[in-house]
């Protein structure tokens, strides 16, 4: 045997060995991630095994070790991105209370929220698999529910009117700020109006909760 083919079988066998390390230190989240920076960086087209795998220095068969399938890991990242939502929407909660303002500026971080991660936001209101397929929690039905939660709270509070189905008026507020949350992304609030986004979250947040 040759000196190159030594060497050649030497460099090969540590790059196995770099990339079993490397394997073995990556977790489900990492994936996770790595699929959820690549959905809003390219859209969720380009979240294939091999586009992650070069992200994380992988080969595409270490994803098959944390999930079933690319549809699992699909479904991941969508719940991903309701995770970062519900964090956001904590957050003002933790920092503001549970009152209505606290509640305005809740409404008003979703819309920026999705203004600012355009990719993964559209993904997740888009057809595709879903969690519960691979017998995960799902977590936008979660933030679903939080939401409707919120405005039970404000109605025991005596804060807004009492009465009505709050699952309903939920829905309805959200059609309301998802409806605003796309034009934004697209550009058409500017482009279709005089009127600043903010101008416009705070009118819309204030509609909403008259609405409630």
């Amino acid at each position: 045997m040759s000196e190159d083919m030594i060497h050649q079988g030497v460099s090969t066998l540590s790059e196995q060995e770099s990339e079993s390390a490397a394997r073995g230190r990556k977790s489900a989240d990492d994936f996770i991630e790595a699929a959820a920076h690549i959905c809003e960086r390219e859209g969720a087209q380009a979240v294939t095994a091999r586009r992650v795998a070069r992200e994380m220095g992988l080969s595409p068969m270490a994803l098959y070790r944390h999930f079933k399938g690319m549809n699992h890991l699909l479904a991941m990242v969508w719940n991903e991105g309701f995770a970062q939502l519900r964090s956001a929407l904590d957050d003002v909660v933790e920092a503001g209370g549970h009152g209505l303002a606290s509640f305005r500026k809740e409404l008003g971080v979703y819309v920026r929220f999705g203004v600012s991660h355009p990719g993964l936001y559209q993904f997740m209101f888009s057809t595709g698999p879903r969690p519960e397929e691979f017998g995960e929690k799902n977590v936008g039905l979660e933030t679903l529910h939080l939401f409707r939660q919120r405005i039970i709270e404000l109605k025991e509070a005596g804060l807004i009117p009492p009465g009505g189905d709050p699952m309903l008026l939920c829905i309805n507020a959200w059609f309301m700020l998802h409806g605003l949350t796309s034009l934004a992304i697209s550009g058409q609030v500017l482009r279709v109006t005089n009127l600043e986004l903010d101008e416009v979250i705070r009118d819309t947040t204030e509609r909403i909760v008259r609405s409630l």
